[in-house]
């Protein structure tokens, strides 16, 4: 078990309350609790405290509380060491066995959820007992001076007066952040400053510590300068996103800083909720680092989606009916034009509430489909469809058969391994069978025209739940690697249009709701003058320059590559 331990006292001297005061709008506290939950990396978070207000406050922002610190440990000549080894010992002695402690601190704002996860990769590829934060000091130590009773100055090491500072062993300190340990070393109160130690080093930008008003003035400064939602750090104020190529509609940025993880490496374009989105050299496309794992998804998707990431998706659904049934109508034409006449099966991966495999029973074809969501399940098995609940894997797909087609829409961007997933479908498909899928279009021109020039920040970029970032170039090429041909390129309206003409939907539901009201207006006027050819070759052009707010591709598997490896 791994836990994550923050010392909060309640007694703070020179800045009172300082564990809760309000820092960029949100409790001192809350910025370290969210990093901690963020990485994933915890089965518990608990906030030791002698005080109940923060102990009110850290349960709010969602750690656990689950006793309060003795008198004898909440003084001000009590080490952390002490306190933590309290806390650990409780955890052993109530929830189990324990290996690694995360000891963060509460004043800890530029915390990141990935730094948290290199620290714990550095403490576990190593025979060390500790792995800690530190930076390096920005002037050498070496010709630092001290000011005696007199007022004069003298060097502490005044031998290097004439040394280049180039020629000085550089220096760091402890970023006061967090500490990795292995629980023997917690339990035995080890030194950070030991031989036993190993650093993970940050960049002097990520941090600041706070003793003093002066010391918090400067750090929200510098986080607000940073724009730094749950205590991550962009790359550069004002960042401008990376692009390889004129034809992906983004413009290039010089020197972005590089991030390699494992196989995954590539300049950093965005950066939200704790997560670095990076232009993935080895993929071939954007995502983010690090990568939530499949149990961490497993729990979102199977419980939490529709109640808490989209608590109003089913009711709208139901509102929207007649403009997603004239959309669903539209793609099975597609398929059935590309598809010769007795080839209806149909694979909805993902299927949501199941009104896309309604719109195609009722035009004849045979459908099955399969989704992780309890209430998108129920709601596809009172309309009497062949749902299986569950994620699209190698276990599952043995028990569903073969298709002639696939419908995959809005599912790669949520999964960790893309190209793993796109292999797996080729492999359910019949000879000649044909995959439609369909993401959002991310960083498109409308989105770099709204961030880049109107202010607004790259909302688009959501993590966790929004694991990878495609656009026409890079979503082509991933399936064409996976053995697929593309026949057919299309978009949807391009929404982020209504920005750019001052109706600023972000974080305004109601607005929002109006702007897709317009949307859907315009498709189903058209489709019932009869011109749903004019919209599908004007959404058909729109894609050809990269524009439109999602990526729709049709394409067929190839021939003769039932044997092949795509990973």
């Amino acid at each position: 078990m791994k836990i994550a331990i923050i010392p909060a006292r309640g007694g703070s001297k020179r800045i009172p309350r300082k564990n809760i005061k309000h820092f960029c709008g949100k409790p001192m506290i809350a910025w370290p609790i969210e990093a901690a939950k963020i990485s994933g990396l915890f089965d518990h978070i608990i906030v030791s405290t002698d005080d109940a207000e923060i102990a009110e406050v850290a349960k709010q922002w969602g750690a656990e509380v689950p006793f309060m610190r003795p008198a004898e440990l909440s003084d001000d000549y009590v080490g952390t060491g002490a306190v933590v080894k309290h806390a650990a010992e409780w955890a052993i002695n109530n929830l189990g066995e324990v290996a690694f402690v995360c000891t963060i601190y509460a004043t800890a704002p530029f915390i990141k959820p990935a730094d948290l996860d290199r620290g714990l990769a550095l403490l576990c590829e190593s025979d060390a007992q500790i792995v800690f934060t530190v930076t390096s000091f920005p002037f050498p130590i070496q010709r630092a001076v001290k000011i005696d009773g007199n007022g004069r100055v003298a060097m502490f090491q005044p031998e290097h007066y004439s040394s280049r500072s180039q020629d000085l062993e550089p220096a760091y300190h402890d970023a006061g952040q967090f500490y990795w340990a292995r629980i023997s070393t917690v339990l035995n109160q080890v030194s950070a400053f030991s031989s036993d130690a190993i650093p993970l080093i940050l960049p002097r930008h990520q941090v600041q510590d706070i003793d003093t008003i002066e010391d918090w003035q400067r750090a929200e400064l510098m986080f607000e300068a940073l724009h730094i939602p749950f205590g991550n750090i962009a790359p550069y104020p004002g960042e401008q996103a990376f692009s390889c190529r004129p034809e992906d509609g983004d413009k290039e940025i010089p020197a972005n800083p590089t991030i390699k993880r494992g196989q995954h490496h590539g300049p950093i374009v965005a950066a939200a909720n704790g997560f670095d989105v990076i232009e993935c050299a080895s993929c071939g496309f954007r995502h983010i680092v690090p990568i939530p794992t499949e149990e961490e998804l497993e729990k979102t998707y199977r419980h939490d989606y529709y109640t808490q990431e989209k608590p109003l998706y089913l009711e709208r659904y139901s509102e929207d009916i007649d403009w997603w049934n004239m959309t669903y109508t539209e793609r099975y034409e597609t398929l059935e034009q590309h598809l010769p006449p007795g080839r209806r099966r149909m694979l909805d991966i993902g299927s949501g509430p199941g009104l896309f495999l309604l719109n195609g029973q009722n035009r004849g074809w045979q459908v099955k489909g399969i989704e992780p969501s309890l209430q998108a399940i129920e709601h596809s098995w009172g309309m009497g469809l062949d749902v299986a609940q569950g994620y699209f894997s190698e276990e599952t797909a043995s028990g569903l058969g073969t298709f002639d087609a696939i419908n995959m829409s809005l599912v790669l961007e949520h999964i960790p391994e893309p190209a793993a997933l796109l292999t797996l479908a080729h492999g359910q498909l019949d000879a000649g069978g044909l995959l439609c899928v369909v993401v959002p279009n991310d960083f498109n021109p409308f989105q770099l025209v709204a961030r880049d020039h109107l202010d607004f920040k790259p909302w688009w970029v959501a993590p966790p739940h929004h694991i990878n970032y495609f656009n026409f170039n890079s979503l082509q090429k991933l399936m064409e690697r996976c053995g697929f041909e593309v026949v057919q390129k299309e978009t949807t309206f391009p929404i982020d249009m209504f920005l750019l003409m001052g109706d600023n939907y972000i974080g305004n539901d109601e607005l929002g709701r109006a702007c897709h009201g317009r949307r859907k207006a315009l498709e189903l006027n058209l489709t019932n003058a009869g011109m749903g050819a004019v919209k599908k070759s004007l959404f058909q052009h729109l894609a050809s320059i990269g524009i439109g707010r999602e990526v729709i591709l049709f394409a067929r598997k190839k021939v003769g590559n039932e044997n092949r490896l795509y990973l």
